[in-house]
């Protein structure tokens, strides 16, 4: 078999030719996966599925604000 110099022959790695690995859980405590190659919130070496995980985990909620 002669080797193609097409530079189009051969294309880049199929991204769904494999599972993602999944590096950890949530740190609130939900379960949720933390998968290698999605956007996730870090915080100081914690990771969180979303806000309302983050919120969660550090006990704080949204609210609107109001003079005093």
């Amino acid at each position: 078999m002669a080797i193609s110099l097409d530079r189009f022959a051969y294309g880049l790695p199929d991204p769904q030719a494999h599972e993602p690995k999944a590096i950890g859980k949530c740190a609130c405590g939900c379960g949720e996966e933390i998968v290698e190659g999605y956007e996730y919130i870090e915080y100081d070496g914690e990771w969180f599925a979303d806000t309302s995980c983050f919120l969660k985990f550090h006990g704080a909620e949204w609210r609107g604000a109001e003079a005093v």
